[in-house]
């Protein structure tokens, strides 16, 4: 090999090296998922309870993805 081709090679090794450390970072989404029990689809103010005022998990489901459509047998 000759020193010119391997200086070419050694410089397009490391711009490629560097390349790769300024690429973005893709962050994980973040998942919380909540569970509970006992209790029915109309036991949040959300839903439409009369009496109880959930205004945290109000605003959770607001902001975040609901999942509703269940099926229990």
């Amino acid at each position: 090999m000759t020193k010119s081709l391997a200086f070419h090679l050694f410089i397009i090794v490391n711009v490629l090296a560097i390349m790769g450390c300024f690429q973005p970072k893709i962050k994980p989404p973040n998942v919380i998922l909540i569970m509970t029990d006992d209790q029915g689809y109309g036991d949040m103010s959300i839903n439409g309870h009369p009496v109880l005022q959930t205004p945290h998990m109000d605003r959770i489901a607001q902001e975040g993805v609901r999942f509703s459509n269940f099926h229990v047998d």
